[in-house]
């Protein structure tokens, strides 16, 4: 069991008598669905062409993405999934240089 944050906040909800406590894995947990959301998001609105390629938007929707579920890949120690949406972060960086 991984540690709750420091300023543990409990919630109770009266009429059932329950306790929860927002936990890091909660944290990590919800930036991963955050991550997944933004590299969905952004693959719609460029098939739908509401953005194309080159759009910054288009990049920072991938960067995020990448980011987060990097995040996730590591402190659930999946390598693979982090090393792969590492490699799909840096493609998505090579535009933005490119721009500059």
């Amino acid at each position: 069991m991984r540690p709750s944050f420091a300023t543990r906040r409990e919630v109770k909800n009266r009429k059932l008598n329950m306790t929860y406590s927002f936990t890091v894995d909660d944290l990590i947990n919800l930036l991963a669905w955050v991550g997944a959301f933004s590299y969905l998001v952004g693959y719609f609105l460029l098939a739908s062409r509401k953005i194309q390629v080159q759009d910054t938007s288009y990049m920072m929707f991938n960067l995020v993405g990448a980011a987060l579920l990097v995040l996730n890949g590591l402190y659930i120690r999946d390598y693979p999934t982090a090393f792969l949406n590492l490699a799909w972060g840096g493609i998505a960086l090579i535009p933005v240089f490119r721009k500059s």
